[in-house]
């Protein structure tokens, strides 16, 4: 996957230079910041925020929902000036902006910095573990809020981040990745030889083992380049799928189940998560749930909504499921392996992950039993993440 983009380090003095000519030197302005005050006696605080997603888009609309909590708890004390869809620097440039703090928030996939957060990026091969379908409700929250709870948890995803000068929020599991192509794919041999944008890691070899020929393609270009036969199939969630109206050209929709993606962060610069004071942080905090649960929601609603679109017809995805199933547990007998040299223990790392799946498989299954389709699941879900975001930060 390529993209243009200058070096780091001539990237970061341009930003910076910039920023200082137009007086925003520093992605917070925190003149005011004293870590050991009060929300009371803590001076207005404006957070530059740059986001590789949309407003509209899902990512953006978690966001904007971080935004409105933070602001309106701390009664207007820390607002943010968020930019939108990379229009503040490239987005393999957010990383690197809030390690100089020139951006002081950061919401972009940890897929586009794999040298600088190599442990992010190793961890994705777990994207294929759940104890349900993928596909369903119960599958992406227990996905989403594992993932929030090895974010929340990790030493050693805290110290990769911190190398970076950054403070994670929150991590996401993205909603389902599945297949929606022009002609149906029901079969291998339907999918032999189809040529298929996919976004790179695991989802190459998953790809690889339907027969299928992969491209990568900017999502912009996407719309055009299934329009006019520049590939056959596209493997993205459904809610991506409705911010570019895809089905409108590729209407064939396979619920395969391709890994998911356990990477999409919302940082902070961590000299700015140091100079505030407590009560700040907790709103921070709280802000975090409730946006991984929001993340939840407009999922969920968005895939539904994509589902019932009369433009989309759904396919039986049982043969491309087996052999997606085979090589998903190739990758993961091997990914210990493959783990960074920060993961000592790279065994206990991916239990510990696998204890995340399984305790959340317990709350949901509890829910479950009192309203089989999950009516009402916020509720339950936020008093247990609060349980566990105490024991963590007592």
């Amino acid at each position: 996957m390529k993209r243009n983009h200058i070096g780091l380090t001539a990237f970061t003095a341009t930003v910076v230079a910039s920023l200082l000519v137009t007086g925003c030197g520093s992605g917070t302005d925190t003149s005011g910041a004293d870590a050991g005050g009060t929300l009371e006696s803590f001076d207005p605080t404006v957070i530059r925020a740059a986001l590789i997603t949309p407003q509209a888009g899902t990512n953006g609309v978690v966001a904007d929902s971080l935004f409105e909590y933070v602001t309106e708890a701390t009664a207007g004390k820390v607002t943010f000036e968020p930019y939108w869809s990379n229009s503040l620097v490239p987005a393999n440039e957010v990383l690197p902006s809030v390690q100089a703090d020139t951006v002081g928030f950061g919401g972009f996939s940890t897929s586009l910095n794999p040298d600088e957060l190599p442990v992010s990026q190793w961890l994705r091969d777990l994207g294929s573990e759940s104890s349900y379908d993928i596909a369903t409700p119960e599958g992406h929250l227990q996905q989403l809020l594992a993932t929030w709870d090895l974010f929340q948890s990790s030493d050693i995803l805290d110290a990769e981040f911190a190398a970076q000068n950054a403070k994670v929020l929150t991590g996401f599991a993205s909603a389902p990745y599945n297949l929606a192509c022009v002609d149906p794919v029901e079969t291998l041999d339907e999918a032999d030889g189809k040529r298929v944008h996919v976004g790179g890691g695991s989802w190459i070899p998953e790809a690889d083992s339907l027969g299928m020929s992969t491209q990568f393609i900017n999502g912009p270009e996407m719309y055009e380049a299934l329009q006019r036969g520049v590939i056959d199939c596209v493997v993205w969630p459904a809610t991506i799928q409705n911010d570019f109206s895809i089905q409108d050209v590729a209407p064939n929709f396979t619920p395969a189940q391709f890994s998911t993606f356990l990477g999409y962060v919302q940082v902070l610069n961590l000299d700015t998560w140091e100079s505030f004071p407590q009560e700040v942080k907790q709103i921070f905090e709280e802000a975090a749930i409730q946006s991984t649960i929001r993340s939840a929601e407009v999922n969920l609603e968005d895939t539904a909504e994509y589902l019932a679109n009369d433009r989309v017809t759904t396919h039986d995805a049982s043969e491309l499921d087996e052999a997606l199933a085979a090589t998903q547990k190739e990758a993961l007998s091997t990914l210990a392996d493959r783990a960074p040299s920060a993961v000592t223990d790279p065994d206990a790392f991916i239990e510990g992950y696998m204890q995340n799946l399984e305790f959340w498989k317990g709350v949901i299954d509890e829910i479950k039993a009192q309203s089989p389709d999950l009516d009402g699941w916020q509720g339950r879900v936020s008093e247990v993440m609060h349980e566990r975001s105490r024991a963590l930060n007592p």
